[in-house]
């Protein structure tokens, strides 16, 4: 067995005109065991895997394809390109230079077994184990007599060691040795690694980070990813069944072979070579085809060959180079040989411990105009983009790595993805295909299971129509034919600010879409702004579906109001009759590249997405004071499955159906939430019963003893759950059937926690209290402001429990999910203190100093940035909104800034203002979609996503030249209405894996990015300095309306149609009761009136009976000094009240309301 591994893989240099065919079934037949074996491991099994037919598309004829960068035939050499760097080892490096092997006392559990080798000694074990890429170690029991040989279990994935006395393990680690070489490419510095020649390190010139993950030793090991890696899928024509797929990553242990190329005549550096005005020089070449041939378990050697560049690209005119990274691809076998998969890992580094160091990547899945992003999380927020160099090289997809040897949630740059969309079409990847066998161990899932992820309900498994980003291709190669790939990493010179900077200088598109690439019906105005490289045309606009959106130009005389916005192209977008869903448009330009821009169009127009929601909430995910629940959790809203259409009555997760927690209590704050901002007398009376029943009263008629509440309603502390797992520790109450019971111990699936009672009746956790504090405001705000709603108590008992209830979150501890309902909470105590109520003013002076006190703990704090763990990105919010509060604003913008290392713009609608979710698919999710897998699923639209929105769209609102900031806000608020489908069920994430793109079933903790949609949505008119006057969330009257008008009408088309904010003057005006019908602003008169909506606004269903309010109640704020207008004071109607400064209120009567300011 020992010789067999060292056949496979010792490989000898292939020269380069060489070429490889097809083994015999003779030569193949050696492998039958190992691939059997393998199969039945179901570590990369593709037998049998159902696909349909590859992809017809393909990326364009063979004489476009680029050819290699230097004319002349490149040989192997002994001598490299570059010069070693200092402490790099004088010969190639062996396989034991770059694994090692440690011993543990202990067995490493069963499954993931490999090979079995019956009789070996450890030194055999360690040569099959360092030869074997999957192997990550072995363990074996320890027999009693001299024996030198045992019974050896070669194991794959993450080897974790139990203690055993009986029996001993090794692992295997990498060897980290010196970068192999160093260059300095503009303001990048890139190292590379000794032997694979992959990048060791990327990082700005004289930093203290890398964008890519720095090599460490448990990266160091084959099949770990690196840049400059490449990953094949690949099929000959002779070939029938599945792809072959191959990844130079498995070669880590080989020497890739050096290639020496001749420069140019008097060039010492090595070839330089031209393409139109960009002058390239090559760096390092290098053939990998022997890397990319360590590949195991393939049913035939790979029939290319391979030769990656690093090289320097500079353009004329440019102010810096940039670095290319580039594979030539050449089909050396007799036949032809489709490409179904090319892709280049483009790994971040991204691990959270260490936070001045850790660099996040997102995408625009946009084709040959698409992008990577890393923006370093913290400091100064250095932005790193790589783009396409070739048109055979588009971002076709963004796939996850989930073959890497750590699974380290990296993701590819996918340029042809024809192999891999046949997985996705079954809700599968590479080398997951089948549920896996721990999975099948738990009795759960079946191995003939239609998905290899589970569904957190009963037996289900994952399964969902899947639509890619972009149509999937194929490349077709002839024998002897080469096709380059390539892509280019630049740096953005300051910051994700000046992204777009990059992409225009690399002739990319740089799109700009208002309101942004989330649609609703009614919005008339959306527009797409399109500055297309100079020099190229457009040649064909296309959407897929067909109609789902139509897009035509808008007159360009309308629209130039500088020099700038002469470059864009402008066009008029509108959603098509019945459309629904994701939506993409392909631009095709005249240089034969396509660029496309992902909208998607919501079932309904925003105020009716929200009134939908409310309605399910109230009558569907209701559960009925009389529904028979032991545990006393009647009278509430329940997280809802919209795929099986029921409540989420048990589950493992405790808090996930206990009312608290941020799933648990989701639901019922984003229903207070709603009924805050849209009240009916329904919605309003049920919200009254989840208060007086559950969260402060029991039901002694409904549930079993002992009778508890959600919160005790004498020391105000919140329990973690009202859901637990009865034991005899703690007491058997009540017979009771746990459905979900099974699912307890599956703990590497998902962070079970199947709550002890004593755990339940918790109260510490401080993260539990503002969701409970949000419905005592939103009851307040109904009482307050709309009289004629029937509550069971006054608004100042509500104003009084939302005190109570802050009061107990302490003075330190992180920012807190939707805690900006504190600030809320301060502000009412004070209005009324204002008023005259002398124990609220008491009230805000302790609150104010409380929150004071947590504003200047996180100012000397670098990165007050924690929640439960070391970091997340939950609290930002809070930390934003008070640092801004007590005016430390230089202290505020470091958040502000970090917030962009995780909120991005993108032309792809989910990663516009989507945030990144952190483990929430395991806290409340139901789609499993990368379990077993060891992979970080990623969300997308999560509560992070609506949450951190405010901060970003508050800061702006107070530097209103911050319009990256107002383009992500607003992505992140539109985007929480794509979570509501039409029946008004929502979802807690936008799964964003490719063999998933849809949303998530449960509701789970959606209601608190809902809480920060609802508190900041509103309509933006805005005075572009580029794109002249254009409305966010909004229509205008006229359309376009002229650089030069001084009169303007805004139409809200937000969810709630109850504020609007006119940054050319920063004034917001916000209806604390009513809705407003439009907004004219007189720039000239220097006036703005405001009319309301009467039957939308003031009455329930639009009768005179139903009338919700006696007077309408207007705020308004100067939002900031650093645009005109002041002294603004309400002239119409004359009878008015005002209540604070501010705040006005007038009598709802008769018809036609309308208010009229003036300013100075």
């Amino acid at each position: 067995q020992m010789h067999r591994y060292a056949r496979r893989h010792a490989h000898a240099p292939r020269a380069a005109s060489a070429a490889i065919g097809l083994p015999t079934p003779a030569a193949m037949r050696p492998l039958f065991p190992f691939l059997l074996l393998w199969h039945l491991a179901g570590v990369g099994a593709h037998e049998g895997a159902s696909h349909g037919a590859p992809a017809e598309a393909e990326h364009g004829p063979a004489s476009a394809w680029p050819p290699p960068p230097t004319a002349s035939d490149m040989a192997p050499s002994s001598q490299a390109t570059t010069a070693p760097a200092s402490g790099a080892a004088a010969r190639p490096p062996t396989s034991d230079d770059l694994v090692k092997f440690y011993s543990e006392q202990g067995f490493i559990g069963a499954g993931n077994d490999l090979e079995v080798l019956e009789d070996a000694t450890v030194d055999e074990a360690v040569a099959a184990c360092t030869h074997f890429p999957t192997c990550t170690g072995f363990t074996f029991q320890v027999s009693n007599d001299s024996s030198s040989t045992y019974k050896i279990f070669l194991k794959a994935h993450d080897a974790q060691v139990s203690q055993s006395d009986a029996w001993l393990s090794y692992l295997k680690v990498g060897v980290v040795l010196p970068p192999v070489a160093n260059f300095t490419v503009g303001d990048l510095e890139l190292e590379l690694r000794d032997g694979s020649f992959t990048a060791q390190v990327l990082r700005r010139k004289n930093a203290n980070f890398s964008f890519v993950e720095p090599l460490q030793n448990t990266t160091a090991l084959p099949l770990c990813q690196r840049l400059g890696d490449l990953n094949l899928r690949v099929k000959p024509s002779s070939a029938t069944g599945y792809w072959a797929t191959f990844t130079s990553s498995a070669g880590v242990l080989i020497q890739a072979e050096t290639m020496s190329v001749e420069g140019e005549a008097g060039d010492a550096d090595g070839v330089t070579y031209t393409k139109g005005d960009k002058l390239y020089r090559v760096l390092a070449a290098h053939d990998i085809t022997a890397l990319l041939n360590a590949t195991e378990a393939q049913p035939y050697p790979l029939p290319l060959q391979v030769v990656r560049f690093w090289e320097e690209v500079k353009e004329a005119g440019a102010r810096d180079a940039a670095l290319v990274l580039r594979f030539n691809i050449t089909n050396v076998s007799g036949e032809q040989v489709t490409l179904g998969g090319v892709g280049f890992p483009m790994p971040q580094a991204g691990d959270t411990a260490e936070l001045i160091t850790a660099v996040w990547n997102d995408p625009h899945v946009g084709m040959h105009h698409g992008f990577v992003e890393w923006v370093r999380i913290v400091e100064d927020e250095d932005t790193l983009v790589a783009t396409s160099e070739e048109l055979t090289t588009p971002l076709e997809a963004w796939r996850p790595v989930l073959e890497d040897c750590n699974c380290k949630d990296f993701w590819e740059w996918t340029a042809v993805s024809g192999a891999w969309s046949e997985d996705w079409a079954n809700n599968q990847q590479y080398p997951f295909l089948n549920i896996s066998q721990n999975l099948q161990n738990t009795g759960i899932w079946s191995a003939g299971a239609d998905s290899p992820w589970p569904a957190w309900h009963n037996s289900e498994v994952v399964r969902t129509p899947v639509t890619n980003w972009n149509e999937p291709s194929v490349v077709t190669l002839a024998p002897q034919q080469t096709v380059s790939f390539a892509v280019r990493l630049q740096l953005a010179p300051d910051g994700p600010r000046t992204r777009d900077d990059v992409l225009e200088a690399n002739d990319k598109v740089v799109f700009h879409a208002v309101p942004g690439y989330v649609l609703a019906s009614d919005m008339r105005n959306a527009t797409l702004f399109a500055k297309l490289p100079a020099g190229v045309g457009l040649d064909e606009i296309t959407t897929i579906p067909a109609n789902c959106v139509s897009v035509h130009h808008i007159r360009a005389g309308d629209l130039r109001s500088s020099e700038d916005r002469d470059a864009y192209t402008v066009f008029g977008v509108s959603c098509g009759v019945g459309a629904e869903g994701t939506c993409r448009v392909s631009f095709t330009l005249s240089d034969g590249s396509i660029a496309t821009v992902h909208y998607f169009v919501t079932p309904e127009v925003f105020h009716k997405q929200v009134q939908n929601l409310g309605n399910h909430w109230a009558d569907v995910s209701w559960l009925p004071y009389e529904y028979p629940d032991p545990f006393g959790r009647s009278a509430s809203v329940m997280p809802w499955d919209r795929e099986d259409g029921v409540h989420v009555i048990d589950d493992s997760r405790a808090y996930d159906v206990g009312l608290s927690d941020d799933a648990g209590a989701g639901n019922n704050l984003g229903f207070g939430t709603k009924v805050n901002f849209m009240p009916t007398q329904h919605q309003v009376a049920r919200v009254d019963d989840y208060i007086r029943f559950t969260l402060l009263g029991v039901k002694p008629d409904i549930a079993q003893e002992p009778l508890r509440s959600l919160q005790d309603p004498e020391t105000y502390e919140v329990r973690m759950t009202m859901y637990y797992y009865m034991n005899d520790q703690y007491g058997v109450h009540f017979d009771y059937n746990y459905t979900e019971g099974d699912k307890c111990t599956i703990g590497y699936a998902t962070p079970n926690w199947c709550m002890t009672e004593n755990m339940a009746n918790a109260t510490y956790r401080a993260f539990n209290y503002p969701h409970q504090v949000a419905t005592y405001y939103a009851m307040y705000r109904v009482a307050k402001y709309h009289s004629n709603l029937q509550t069971i108590r006054e608004y100042g008992f509500y104003l009084d429990m939302a005190y109570k209830t802050t009061l107990k979150i302490g003075r330190g501890g992180p920012g807190l999910m939707d805690g900006t309902v504190f600030r809320e909470v301060l502000i009412a105590l004070k209005l009324e203190a204002s008023l005259g109520n002398d124990t609220f003013a008491e009230y805000a002076a302790l609150l104010e100093d409380k929150m004071h006190a947590r504003a200047t703990n996180w100012a000397k704090q670098p990165y007050p940035y924690g929640s439960e763990f070391a970091f997340d990105s939950t609290g930002q919010e809070e930390v934003v909104i008070w640092l801004s509060y007590f005016g430390m604003y230089e202290d505020a913008n470091k958040t502000v800034n970090h917030i962009l290392s995780y909120m991005r713009a993108s032309a792809t609608w989910a990663y516009n203002g989507g945030a990144r979710s952190l483990g929430d698919l395991g806290n409340n999710g139901k789609w499993f979609v990368t379990a077993d897998a060891g992979f970080s699923p990623r969300g997308l639209m999560h509560y992070r996503s609506g949450l951190n929105m405010i901060p970003l769209i508050e800061w702006y609102r107070t530097f209103p030249d911050e319009f990256l900031l107002l383009e992500i806000a607003m992505g992140a608020m539109a985007g929480q209405m794509s979570n509501i489908n039409r029946r008004g069920e929502t979802s807690m994430m936008f799964h964003a894996l490719p063999y998933v793109l849809d949303h998530d079933p449960h509701s789970g903790d959606y209601g608190l990015g809902f809480f920060g949609h609802s508190l900041e949505s509103a309509a933006y008119f805005v005075n572009h300095p580029t794109f002249g006057p254009v409305c966010y969330l909004c229509d205008t009257a006229p359309f376009p309306v002229p650089t030069n008008s001084t009169l303007v009408t805004i139409f809200p088309r937000d969810s709630y149609r109850a504020r609007v904010f006119v940054e050319p003057l920063a004034y917001y005006f916000v209806a604390q009761s009513g809705t407003i019908a439009n907004v004219v602003v007189d720039f000239k008169a220097k006036s703005i009136a405001v009319q309301f909506d009467d039957a939308a606004a003031g009455y329930e269903g639009g009768s005179v009976r139903e009338k919700l309010f006696t007077h309408f109640h207007v705020q308004v704020s100067k939002e900031s000094f650093l645009r005109p207008g002041r002294n603004l004071r309400l002239v119409s109607p004359r009878e008015h009240q005002v209540l604070a400064p501010g705040l006005y209120k007038f009598l709802a009567r008769g018809a036609n309301h309308v208010a009229t300011f003036a300013y100075d």
